[in-house]
């Protein structure tokens, strides 16, 4: 169960249920996160290969969309050669995934506002970076998100612990014309 709340497009509170891993997470903007009562904090990982990585498969199976992922987990495999890459099935259990530093990046396409919006507040309160698919939306000199500059109705992102995670997953996810193949084939 995931419940969001946003204002103006940018989210400010969340709530999300995991009963099987008996894991609640609440989620303030200006507030914390929280997982049970405790803190949460990103995973200090800044590099590709040490990280664990989550992405979906989507429902869209077009061509375009199945080489897409496809290639996208080949290079993260072969290239990266990134720790390891998971998917949990749910884009919030994902997002909180991150945000607890049980995973370091997840990124998807084809995902809706209300999938996103509690876990944007998780990730961003436990200090990792949540961004737009296709761009940075990041000020890497400042060292703060750009909050304003995700648009919650994009059916994608790109989250994780560092900056440089989120910058290489979104450069592949370029590369493979990732948003495109899901959003716009058939």
């Amino acid at each position: 169960v995931s419940i969001g709340m946003a204002l103006n497009r940018i989210p400010i509170l969340g709530v999300v249920d995991c009963p099987r891993l008996n894991e609640i997470y609440t989620g303030i903007t200006g507030q914390g996160s929280f997982c049970n009562g405790r803190h949460l904090q990103v995973s200090p990982c800044t590099s590709m290969n040490r990280a664990l990585i989550s992405t979906h498969t989507s429902y869209n199976r077009s061509h375009e969309a199945i080489e897409a992922i496809t290639n996208i987990n080949r290079k993260l495999a072969r290239d990266y050669k990134v720790h390891g890459i998971r998917s949990y099935g749910a884009a919030a259990m994902d997002m909180c995934s991150v945000a607890k530093g049980r995973l370091d990046m997840y990124f998807e396409v084809g995902i809706q506002a209300w999938d996103m919006c509690a876990g944007i507040v998780m990730i961003r309160e436990a200090g990792g970076i949540v961004s737009s698919i296709d761009k940075l939306d990041y000020d890497v000199e400042k060292k703060e998100s750009q909050p304003e500059g995700f648009d919650l109705m994009s059916q994608a992102m790109c989250c994780g612990s560092s900056w440089q995670l989120v910058k290489e997953g979104i450069a592949t996810s370029v590369e493979f014309n990732y948003r495109n193949a899901i959003l716009f084939t058939k």
